[in-house]
């Protein structure tokens, strides 16, 4: 009879498996809804209804296996729907990636040429002997997932033991060239091993770390193939205690690639040390039968090919350690990434081999305690490589889940029967590797002399705003001639060569040249506002001649409440106007140059024109863009001229005040308001303008809110015109003139936001004003009317000045025609005081447009011009209509002008047919 303390262990140890089929369900739940919400955002779902099937179908399976986790009755025996909701939902992404792939799309180089070197056996060759660069024109594929070298080429042989492109023939045979179906049936092979190999309650749970994290099908479904190893290492881990089986899968993963041969050290010393291990043969017997049915195994499949051109065979599955492939990853090398230690590939290597011979003295010393931990070591060491790709390390995870499955098979007392080993060894192991490492990366450091990199200029494409050319310096200060090459790294990419347009072909020790360099290639080129690093190599493969240049990122272009491109970098049209800007060259005689300047060090802007004498109006020229109405201060740099008679500063414009700001010189009359601020002649010096506390001194109105995009923003908000410029009248002879402008930027105010804010309360009836002409653009006449007469509503608590009504209706006459400068404010003015102006009537967009009609081509306007101007824009054109007259919008003054002669009326125009 069991005692009642085995009885209630035995429950509690029920109701944990329980618990742990609960979580399965609710993790497997959890991940359909995540691919249930792909699925509903899916690109093709516009075009085909299996995206949004497929949707709603893993939506459905997910609620119910959430249902299931929390079912009262035990879910155990319905738990094999874990694993067919997940092959499921495998299956449909497959189908869904293959929807939008693009006819000949490939991947990564490695399923590219191994789906070539198919090609190529099928019909007589030898792969290995081929230069694999011919599948780009092949299959007319991107080479975006090319491996680069540094002499700014790419690894073009075939870089894989023979098992990795045989496993291919059989779809070729059949037409298949998607190759990506061998590497996912690999991953949901890999989840079916490990949930029949685990424990009955433990299979919900066994299966999350391998779907949970989306990189393994991903992986497969961007044209990865490490998911066949993986497949192999886990049966392995599964047949671990058949001694010919785990030999045979073995040797199948060594001859599919090189990632799983990091494990042979480590399985020597475990067969050696292992007593408890299937095959009971004296140890080295052991050993040296695995060694030969894997080794067997790997040369049944390689060695046709070893036979036929064993050199070319040797140096494609050696092209990883021989070719001088870039550093790359996210391992140890990003400190040579980075520029943060210049580490040649040699250090990197020795990194390696102290980390690996470490962790086997490590791994021999406490075997017992770290049998198991075998199946990830090989992912340890390759993190300290050269080349250290996440792929290296994530796919040894499912072999530790298989592991640990294992664990659970083994007692306690064989865990137990190894004594305590004190842990001085260690500590002596791992202190004195850390100290060798220490010590290689010091002589290393020393050792090293970057060479320099500067940057001069650079070019953007117009169309993307990317930057696709640069000018650069190079100064090798080492003791070796340097042939330079120059690729261009976006954060998180490889570097890309680009192409060396001119520029010294090598540079001996000590000299310096200038480079210009540029790509003709969408995915090389990089933005602004991302950044990008130059990093240039030696086209020898000498690692130690390194250098690298970082391009910060220039935030002005992520923030729209700055000035866009303040650094004043060129676009490679109109004469390399910046990007962003736009150039007044009305004058035919006006220049424009932008680039480094030598005497301040930043990048400045340099414009001017040759001024004719004896001209009354303003000759000028500028640079302008419209911004954000600044909330803080506006700092830029300047070079006034020395020139007395010239006007050199920032104009603003919000449409209804133009504001001059000059740096030096006398307040000059014209119809704009001028702010002198001190600034020495013919030097630099940064100024700085607040022109909130200008508005505030000359009495003005903020702007009025409009509606305005910008990047990504649709806002109703608040903007005026810059403009940089140099200006003059009046010359009493012809000569140039020349302004120079450097950076200009805005420093936001700390309380920006509650300063918005603020504002916004404050004029509030404006901001309904601009909502409603937004609504009446969309033709929403409706909503615009109650905007309308809310802004109305806000305006009068508010007090604010309303046109002379009584002055007008004494000058109107019937079919007068008045023109209004700013529409919407007169709208609201009209109708805050329709009570007080007999006649007033609202029109709709038909009456709006007809009345107009009529109105201009009674005045004599051609019925084209008129039927132009009355459809411009209708809800800005009319807005109300006085008696027999009408109110118009200054919509194109510049075509009225060409008809009418205009007579100022209040805020308002009265007009007269020519």
């Amino acid at each position: 009879m069991r005692q009642s303390g085995t009885i209630a262990l035995d429950q509690q140890d029920g109701k944990i498996a329980t618990a742990t089929v609960r979580i399965g369900f609710l993790a497997a739940g959890l991940y359909l809804l995540t691919v249930g919400g792909v699925f509903g955002q899916h690109p093709q779902a516009l075009w085909s209804i299996f995206p949004i099937v497929s949707s709603f179908l893993m939506y459905g399976i997910g609620f119910l296996l959430l249902g299931m986790g929390l079912l009262r009755r035990n879910p155990i025996r319905c738990q094999w729907m874990i694993l067919a909701s997940i092959l499921l939902s495998f299956s449909l992404q497959f189908v869904s990636r293959l929807m939008l792939t693009a006819p000949g799309e490939m991947g990564t180089d490695s399923a590219l040429f191994s789906g070539y070197a198919v090609d190529l056996l099928l019909r007589g060759e030898n792969p290995y002997t081929h230069d694999m660069s011919a599948a780009y024109h092949v299959y007319r594929v991107t080479n975006f997932f090319m491996t680069p070298l540094l002499d700014g080429g790419a690894s073009t042989r075939l870089p894989y033991p023979a098992l990795h492109f045989l496993i291919l023939v059989p779809l070729k045979l059949v037409g298949v060239h998607d190759v990506r179906i061998v590497y996912a049936l690999a991953v949901a092979a890999t989840a079916v091993l490990l949930y029949r190999y685990a424990p009955h309650s433990l299979r919900g749970m066994a299966l999350i770390p391998l779907y949970m994290n989306a990189a393994y099908l991903d992986h497969a479904l961007g044209w990865v193939s490490d998911g066949m190893w993986m497949l192999l290492l886990v049966a392995m881990v599964i047949c671990w205690n058949r001694p010919t089986g785990r030999a045979v899968l073995f040797g199948l993963a060594c001859a599919y690639k090189q990632s799983p041969w990091g494990l042979a050290p480590f399985l020597v010393l475990r067969l050696l040390l292992d007593d408890q291990d299937a095959d009971q043969r004296p140890p080295f017997l052991r050993m040296l039968y695995f060694a030969g049915v894997a080794g067997g195994v790997f040369l049944l499949i390689n060695g046709p090919f070893m036979l036929l051109d064993f050199p070319a065979w040797w140096a494609g599955i050696f092209e990883p350690l021989r070719a001088s492939m870039i550093p790359f990853g996210t391992g140890f090398s990003t400190l040579t990434q980075s520029g943060i230690a210049l580490f040649p590939k040699g250090f990197y290597s020795l990194a390696t081999l102290l980390v690996l011979v470490s962790l086997l003295l490590l791994y021999g010393l406490y075997f017992r305690r770290l049998k198991h931990t075998l199946w990830f070591l090989p992912g340890v060491v390759l993190w300290f490589s050269y080349r250290s790709l996440q792929s290296y390390f994530i796919y040894w995870v499912p072999l530790l889940i298989a592991a640990v499955i294992a664990l659970i098979g083994e007692t306690e007392s064989e865990n137990a029967k190894e004594a305590d080993r004190q842990w001085w060894p260690a500590l002596a192991v791992g202190g004195g590797s850390a100290l060798i490492l220490a010590g290689l990366m010091i002589v290393f450091t020393r050792t090293a002399t970057p060479l320099i990199v500067e940057l001069v200029d650079l070019s953007a494409n117009a169309d993307l705003y990317a930057i696709d050319k640069m000018e650069i310096s190079i100064t090798n200060p080492t003791d070796q001639t340097v042939e330079p090459r120059i690729s261009v790294q976006q954060v998180g990419w490889q570097p890309y060569p680009w192409q060396i347009e001119s520029g010294a072909e090598r540079l001996e020790p000590g000299e310096s040249s200038v480079y210009w360099i540029s790509t003709d290639l969408p995915y090389r080129t990089f933005a602004l506002a991302d950044g990008a690093q130059v990093v240039v190599s030696d086209a020898s493969g000498d690692y130690r001649l390194r250098g690298s240049l970082v391009l910060d990122r220039d935030l002005s272009l992520l923030d729209p409440g700055t000035i866009y491109n303040a650094a004043y970098l060129p676009g490679p049209y109109r004469n390399g106007v910046p990007f962003g800007w736009a150039f007044d060259d009305d004058l035919p005689t006006a220049w424009l140059m932008t680039g480094a300047d030598a005497e301040s060090g930043f990048r400045t802007a340099r414009m001017g024109f040759a001024a004719q004498a004896g001209v009354d109006d303003w000759q000028s020229v500028g640079l302008r863009q419209t911004i954000l109405y600044p909330a803080g201060d506006i700092f830029v740099w300047v070079y006034p001229p020395a020139d007395d008679d010239l006007a050199y500063g920032i104009a603003f414009d919000d449409g209804e005040h133009s504001l001059w700001v000059l740096f030096g010189g006398d307040a000059l009359e014209g119809n704009q308001t001028v702010v002198v601020q001190d600034a020495p002649r013919d030097e630099w010096s940064l100024q700085r303008i607040n022109l909130e506390a200008l508005y505030g001194e000359l009495g003005w109105l903020l702007p009025a809110y409009e509606p305005f995009n910008i990047g990504e923003l649709e806002l109703i908000t608040q903007t005026v015109d810059l403009r940089l410029f140099v200006a003059g009248r009046d010359f009493e002879e012809s000569r140039g003139v020349e302004g120079r402008f450097g950076p200009i930027w805005i420093e936001g105010a700390a309380d920006a936001i509650d300063q918005r804010a603020d504002d916004l309360v404050e004029n509030e009836w404006a901001y309904y004003l601009a909502l409603s002409g937004a609504a009446a653009n969309r033709r929403n006449v409706e909503q615009a009317g109650a905007l309308y007469a809310a802004a109305v509503h806000l305006a009068g608590d508010k007090n604010t000045p309303l046109i002379d009504i009584e002055a007008i209706s004494e000058i109107v006459e019937p079919g007068d025609i008045l023109l209004v400068g700013q529409p919407e404010m007169a709208y609201l003015r009209l109708m805050q005081s329709k009570g007080s102006l007999p006649g007033v009537e609202l029109l709709n967009h038909q009456q709006v447009y007809d009345d107009q009609l009529q109105a201009l081509t009674e005045q004599g306007i051609p019925q084209e011009a008129a039927e132009r101007f009355a459809a411009r824009d209708l809800a800005e054109v009319i807005v109300v209509r006085l008696d027999q007259g009408a109110v118009y919008s200054l919509s194109d003054d510049e075509l009225l002008r060409e008809y009418f002669d205009l007579d100022p009326v209040g805020d308002l125009y009265r007009v007269s047919a020519r």
